[in-house]
């Protein structure tokens, strides 16, 4: 996952490139903290390929307060801006 940066997975999607190579680097199970809060753990729950978008979409639920979710793409996950991987315990 560190080799997607910003730049490449726009330049990935600019390019028309296949983007299904993305979900590789992403499990269910995986979990990731915010870059502005490191102890706010989020688990991914499930991986869902939809029409509408070109990145497959991840469910993420906090590890902590397990009522809390969200979806990101999984290009959000893979370019380290949002959010960096954490091993797993």
């Amino acid at each position: 996952m560190a080799s997607l940066t910003a730049f490449s997975s726009v330049r990935r999607w600019m390019s028309g490139e296949d983007t299904e190579t993305d979900t590789e680097n992403v499990a269910v199970g995986d979990r990731f903290c915010l870059r502005e809060r490191l102890t706010s753990v989020w688990v991914v729950r499930r991986i869902s390929s939809v029409e509408s978008s070109q990145y497959p979409l991840v469910s993420l639920r906090h590890e902590a307060y397990p009522d809390l979710e969200k979806t990101v793409s999984v290009g959000a996950l893979a370019d380290g801006i949002d959010f960096l991987p954490m091993p797993r315990p």
